[in-house]
């Protein structure tokens, strides 16, 4: 039985989804299990992959705002944890979002250390980010 927590990258910056598998591609209890490059496509895919994790990039293009994702994929999976990905320029972003549901939020540049504490604290339900 194969009990990594899984995390699904939905961002449509290549160079941040490239990182953040770095960051936790050796880590044991973490795995990715997909990646997307937009907000629906995601959507629809974590219906498939059924994650713990879901990285979120704040800015993600495909049509969709942010609160709009965010709420789709609760109605996907309501235990789902939703960690936003920005930078400091999206804090208004990132205020609404975690307003909505996401329990957490991570900061570029990413930080090893930040990214697994960030993803074991949301699935033990440590993380939950009141502003």
């Amino acid at each position: 039985m194969d009990d990594k927590i899984k995390v699904f990258i939905v961002s449509d910056a290549v160079i941040a989804r490239t990182m953040l598998k770095r960051l936790i591609e050796d880590v044991e209890d973490i795995e990715v299990v997909g990646e997307e490059t937009t907000g629906p496509a995601g959507v629809i895919m974590l219906e498939e992959l059924m994650p713990q994790v879901v990285l979120l990039e704040v800015g993600i293009s495909g049509g969709m705002k942010l609160s709009d994702i965010i709420k789709q994929m609760l109605l996907v999976d309501e235990n789902i944890k939703i960690i936003l990905l920005s930078d400091i320029r999206h804090a208004d972003g990132i205020m609404a979002g975690t307003d909505i549901g996401a329990v957490d939020f991570l900061i570029r540049p990413y930080k090893k250390e930040n990214v697994v504490r960030s993803i074991l604290e949301a699935v033990r339900g440590e993380r939950e980010i009141e502003f």
